[in-house]
């Protein structure tokens, strides 16, 4: 499977999907986030495409705020990383 980024579309919702799915980009972010490594991404969402990680972190190092706001109004609450296990 390719890591190669997946491009991304608005859908008529004006939500950020991954090209091919009808898989929510902020979703992917949230897990970032919280700390989750590509390969748990994946073991997660294993019909994503393996570049969809790459994606959403380039996409959500440009729109920060924006997604960041998109995850609260979604999940009703902030996302913060996980405390390293120790």
């Amino acid at each position: 499977m390719s890591k190669h980024p997946v491009h991304l579309y608005i859908g008529k919702d004006q939500h950020i999907y991954f090209v091919g799915t009808k898989f929510h980009v902020w979703k992917v972010i949230s897990e970032i986030i919280s700390g989750a490594s590509e390969e748990e991404i994946h073991d997660t969402y294993p019909d994503l495409p393996r570049g969809c990680y790459r994606s959403a972190e380039v996409y959500y190092s440009v729109h920060k705020e924006e997604m960041d706001e998109v995850i609260r109004a979604s999940l009703g609450r902030t996302i913060t990383k996980k405390a390293a296990a120790g």
